[in-house]
């Protein structure tokens, strides 16, 4: 039974359903909620309350949707409020836990689990273990956590590179390396093994409550039919146009493979974004006198297959498309389609191959981060030479500024720019830091440089900043609008 065929089964007040809804996203809302509160109990608490929710709420999906991306909303939702609650009574910064690395602390996670909560951003967390638990794809993982695609690459290979860092490190294997496959095959073991059952508390919890509100909810469905038929006849009214028109609306990431590999953005019909997923879709994308934001994905894709034609870069392959999202298989078949009737007796158009795909976005997450990391070495080499002295000259005016920041007279990003060079614990990263954690970590460093010089600079300071610069390259594909759980809500984190 498929996800989102359980789901439908339960928005028709069927509760049975619900054993495979939950057997099929156990891990998914564990290893999502741990990703926000850090702490299992917090994360069990999580799941409990989104599951609820997904019993109450159920009536709520449309089936066809994306049922993973539809609960994985609610687990997100239910732990920003978590910490909403808890920020004052549990503490979820690891850098105020002071237990060591893999003390206690295994049986709970498992050691490779609870080396990545300590070590990962939250982020890269959720994007490793929706891999390694669960097996998705990066392209299942961009629609279930609604993050472009380059976004969650980019977190998955910061991820492998943390851990196989911090590993060897550690010597935990011996010091032997471990590959990207050996990591994740043994964070799938653990999370087999570690990840909580809350299933039976659900369901005492939603017999104690209002557990049977899809039920009665489908029930009242039936109470005033003349006013549900008139509000129907309005809604088909209202969409019927784009019925008509085969839009299929919400968001769809759509890929097109000719030689040169495309990654279109799709929201409501637009094409929001666009990323050339190899060298020779770069080189299509700078010589292209034209935009392709605004236009519809059918639009985008001829154009693009156009370009490609123009410089002589469609090989006997032919043109493959894909899609993901919210009705991808319709979108890909309409750009298919209308790249069919373009191209007809000239070139191929088939449907892309996820093996296909998966191969060009591997290549993709190669070449962009050797390339970016090559781009920084080069030029930020000069930096290193007169670091030292530009760490040194921060460490005055550290304290005046802070207290100007809370007095107002300088925005934290003003502030984040200026001591950016002193790491991410003497700045505002998460937004929400007190000052006297920001002082009691300021002190920290100080003693450390007055203790170690320059040497503690160049070999902490420096490598953390570059970190730094890679991340703030991440910030510019994040999704900047991250609230689209249907309520007038800001997310904590947008």
């Amino acid at each position: 039974m498929t996800l989102d065929h359980a789901m439908g089964m339960l928005a028709d007040g069927d509760r049975s359903a619900f054993d495979e809804v939950y057997r099929q996203t156990q891990k998914t809302v564990y290893y999502l909620a741990l990703s926000y509160v850090r702490e299992r109990m917090l994360a069990e608490d999580v799941m409990q309350a989104t599951y609820l929710k997904v019993l109450t709420r159920a009536g709520q999906y449309r089936r066809g949707s994306n049922a993973a991306a539809w609960i994985a909303r609610i687990a997100r939702n239910e732990a920003l409020d978590v910490l909403r609650r808890r920020r004052r009574e549990v503490s979820v910064d690891e850098r105020e836990n002071p237990v060591p690395f893999g003390v206690n602390e295994v049986d709970d996670y498992g050691l490779l689990v609870d080396l990545a909560r300590r070590i990962l951003k939250r982020e890269e967390f959720s994007v490793l273990m929706l891999a390694a638990a669960e097996g998705y794809k990066r392209r299942e993982i961009a629609v279930i956590l609604a993050m472009p695609l380059p976004t969650v690459t980019w977190h998955y290979s910061r991820a492998v590179q943390k851990m196989q860092r911090a590993l060897a490190e550690k010597e935990m294997r011996g010091g032997s390396a471990m590959n990207r496959r050996e990591l994740e095959h043994e964070l799938y073991q653990e999370s087999e093994e570690h990840v909580p059952d809350v299933y039976a508390r659900v369901l005492r919890e939603a017999e104690r409550g209002d557990g049977g509100e899809v039920l009665v909810r489908t029930k009242r469905r039936w109470v005033f039919p003349a006013v549900l038929l008139a509000g129907l006849m309005v809604l088909l009214a209202c969409i019927l146009p784009f019925a008509l028109r085969g839009g299929s609306g919400g968001l769809a990431n759509l890929y097109i493979s000719i030689n040169p590999s495309v990654e279109f953005v799709v929201e409501d019909e637009r094409v929001t974004g666009v990323r050339a997923l190899n060298r020779d879709a770069a080189v299509v994308l700078a010589d292209a006198d034209v935009s392709f934001i605004g236009m519809t994905p059918e639009e985008a894709g001829v154009k693009f297959a156009q370009l490609s034609e123009a410089h002589r870069l469609i090989t006997a392959q032919g043109i493959g498309v894909y899609a993901t999202g919210e009705n991808g298989e319709e979108l890909a078949r309409r750009v298919r389609e209308r790249l069919t009737g373009e191209y007809a007796g000239t070139y191929s158009v088939h449907e892309l191959a996820a093996a296909d795909l998966d191969a060009i976005l591997a290549a993709y997450d190669e070449d962009a981060m050797g390339d970016f990391e090559d781009y920084l070495e080069r030029e930020l080499s000069h930096l290193r030479k007169d670091f030292a002295s530009r760490v040194r000259a921060l460490l005055p005016t550290y304290e005046e500024d802070l207290a100007a920041v809370l007095a107002g007279g300088m925005t934290r990003e003003q502030f984040n720019a200026k001591y950016l060079y002193l790491g991410e614990d003497c700045i505002f990263e998460d937004g929400d830091e007190e000052e006297e954690d920001l002082l009691e970590e300021f002190d920290k460093l100080r003693r450390d440089i007055g203790r170690y010089g320059d040497d503690y600079i160049y070999d902490e300071l420096y490598d953390e900043f570059l970190e730094a610069v890679e991340e703030s390259y991440e910030d510019r594909f994040e999704d900047e609008d991250d609230d689209d759980d249907g309520d007038d809500d800001d997310d904590e984190d947008d």
